[in-house]
């Protein structure tokens, strides 16, 4: 008998229909991978029971493949993956989707593809049917290749001339996502094989600084992440990170920050500090959502001057009426002093990049300027587990996953979470940082003089942690 597999597989058919009944009652077609990208018809994925039935769905067929082929299969498949990031990386350096953007479906054959570079079409042929093979562009004929919708990704939308006229303008101008995929796949790329190294080397085993992660052991540097790249002479790859930055935040909608916390119980004129908030595109959601607050962006005075031009040009007023500061200030240092003190700290997607004794510093500094009101609120991932685990017992309200997962699957979905931890290996790789789980965000926040109130998750695994004085 193959019971678990006519499980999952039944699984997996209810999931499509239910998809395809979305479909016929928006009268719109299921993208297929056929032909380039297109933001527009990707819009029905966005639809809540279709995101959650497309999860069901990959959760299953993963389980299937898994179930299905042999173990070993499984595990060599793993230990050879890194060839396919560094498919990517060649694809992206040699301009690959913008040259087969222009062949269209009919694609072009590697000589053309390879043409004004020097690298050997026979070569990139073995790259490209690597990645083809996974549904990252399709070979149309033998060595003819052509761009798909995956594959459109990775296109900057410029021209190849232009490109390899003027390599430093790669990324201007650009939605930020090539500048991500390229990002992580050189510099984040390679750090990932020290970790092994890091992780068993005794000086470096405990260690929880930034300079003694896997990127500064395999750059033989003893700078961490963020001084590195300061460096003058990585003003390219710091160019490429601040619009990688850019292309992130593209990921999560940005009205996300209004759900959740009722921003409302805020009294008139309570300032909420945006700390590590960049130029403050976030915040400045906040300021048309939420016109009685004021709004105190901090970063690094470089970027915070970048911060000013953006609200210049897209809520001056906010500016010119006081409603909303732009400050620098390293959030390692003491809060200027306030009065009244801030309603509301919100830390973005800020302490995932420190292990557990710098974040506790960040939120004991804090902790320090707040008065008995004040709250916070943490916005990060949630880790979930890959076993089953009551949440709810922690006692904190709406910790409780409200996540609804049929056997036999992975309570965590599988494949579905792996952003989470490759999220985490990130962290952990580059500055010693982390994604956490619920539990180790409440140890967090007691370190930092800060007690765990409430939990409001939102899509995906992202939730906003609010926090009061302890």
């Amino acid at each position: 008998m193959a019971q678990v597999l006519l499980d999952l597989i039944e699984l997996m058919s209810e999931a499509a229909q239910r998809i395809d009944t979305t479909c016929k009652q928006k009268n719109v077609a299921f993208p297929t991978l056929d032909g380039p990208l297109d933001n527009a018809s990707e819009a029905i994925r966005r639809d809540a029971e279709v995101a959650a039935s497309i999860d069901i769905l990959a959760a299953a067929a993963q389980q299937i493949i898994a179930t299905a082929r042999a173990p070993t299969r499984t595990i060599f498949d793993s230990v050879y993956a890194f060839h396919t990031s560094s498919a990517l990386r060649t694809a992206a350096a040699v301009n690959v989707a913008e040259v087969l953007r222009k062949s269209g479906p009919k694609g072009a054959h590697v000589d053309d593809i390879v043409e004004g570079t020097v690298v050997a079409p026979s070569k990139l042929a073995r790259v490209l049917r690597l990645l083809a093979s996974q549904h990252i562009f399709t070979e149309v004929a033998p060595d003819v290749f052509a761009n798909n919708r995956v594959s459109s990704v990775l296109d900057t939308g410029k021209d190849v001339a232009e490109l390899r006229a003027y390599p430093e303008k790669r990324y201007d101008n650009t939605n930020g996502l090539p500048a991500l995929i390229e990002h992580g796949l050189d510099t984040f790329y390679k750090a990932g094989p020290y970790m092994t190294e890091t992780l068993t080397d005794p000086a470096t085993a405990a260690s929880d600084s930034p300079n003694e992660a896997p990127f500064s052991v395999a750059l033989r540097t003893e700078d961490d992440f963020w001084t590195w790249l300061d460096r003058p002479e990585n003003a390219p790859k710091l160019h490429r990170f601040g619009v990688a930055m850019q292309g992130a935040k593209s990921l999560v909608p940005e009205g996300y920050i209004a759900q959740g916390f009722d921003w409302n119980e805020l009294p008139k004129d309570a300032t909420v500090v945006d700390v590590g908030g960049g130029t403050g595109h976030v915040s400045m959601v906040l300021a048309k959502e939420f016109p009685h607050l004021k709004l105190v962006v901090q970063d690094r005075p470089m970027t915070i001057q970048h911060g000013i031009q953006y609200w210049q040009e897209n809520m001056p007023e906010a500016l010119a009426s006081g409603r909303a500061e732009l400050q620098g200030h390293d959030f390692f240092q003491p809060q200027p002093p306030r009065n009244p003190p801030p309603a509301l700290y919100m830390l973005r997607f800020i302490v995932h990049d420190w292990a557990d004794s710098y974040a506790a510093r960040i939120m004991r500094v804090l902790r320090d300027a707040a008065s008995p009101t004040t709250r916070l609120m943490i916005i990060e991932r949630l880790v979930p587990y890959a076993c089953d685990v009551d949440e709810g017992a922690l006692g904190i309200p709406g910790a409780e996953s409200t996540l609804v997962v049929p056997e036999p699957l992975l309570p965590n979905l599988g494949i579905v979470s792996l952003n989470c931890y490759f999220g985490d290996f990130q962290m952990l790789n580059a500055v010693n940082g982390q994604e956490r789980t619920l539990l180790q965000f409440k140890n967090l926040f007691e370190m930092g003089g800060w007690k765990l109130d409430r939990v409001y998750r939102m899509p995906g695994f992202t939730a906003q942690l609010i926090g009061s004085p302890a």
